[in-house]
């Protein structure tokens, strides 16, 4: 409808660690107990990841969730 593909998203990804089809089964699949566990922090990420989308641009807020995932991994 826009005629362009210039304008920001937001995407999210899953990862690519499936054998081939896997991410169907995981994307429509049950959440375990432990997953379940993880969504309240997940989806606090997601809100704070949209806000800032919102308020600083996708550049910047790209940086700073992409950068915060990375320090939560390490720890």
């Amino acid at each position: 409808l826009l005629g362009t593909q210039d304008y920001a998203r937001i995407r999210m990804g899953i990862g690519n660690d499936f054998s081939r089809g896997g991410q169907i089964d995981f994307v429509l699949g049950k959440l375990s107990d432990e997953e379940m566990e993880q969504m309240p922090g997940i989806c606090g990420r997601v809100i704070e990841g949209v806000k800032a989308f919102a308020t600083i641009g996708a550049d910047r807020a790209m940086n700073i969730v992409n950068t915060r995932q990375k320090t939560a991994e390490k720890a």
